[in-house]
C-alpha cells in the first residue's frame, strides 16, 4: 500500500512540530497545550498543502483529461 506524499508530510511535519514542543518543555520553555496543538494544526495542513500530489493510474477506458463531476 502507497502512502499518499500529502499524508506522509502532514504526519512527519505533526510528530516534528510534537517533538520540539517536547524539548522546548525540556529546556524549560513552558508552551500551552493550546498552542502546542495550533502549532501541530496548523504546520501539518501547511506541510499538506505544499506537499506535491500523488497521481493515481488512471483505469482503463476512463478519460486521463475527464473533468470530473464539475466541468
Amino acid at each position: 500500500m502507497r502512502v499518499e506524499k500529502k499524508v506522509a508530510a502532514s504526519a512527519v511535519s505533526a510528530a516534528a512540530v510534537t517533538v520540539v514542543v517536547f524539548l522546548a518543555a525540556q529546556f524549560g520553555v513552558e508552551v500551552p497545550e493550546t498552542v502546542a496543538a495550533a502549532a501541530v494544526t496548523l504546520v501539518a495542513a501547511a506541510a499538506a498543502y505544499l506537499a506535491p500530489h500523488t497521481p493515481r493510474p488512471v483505469p482503463p477506458g476512463e478519460d486521463p483529461g475527464g473533468e470530473g463531476l464539475f466541468p
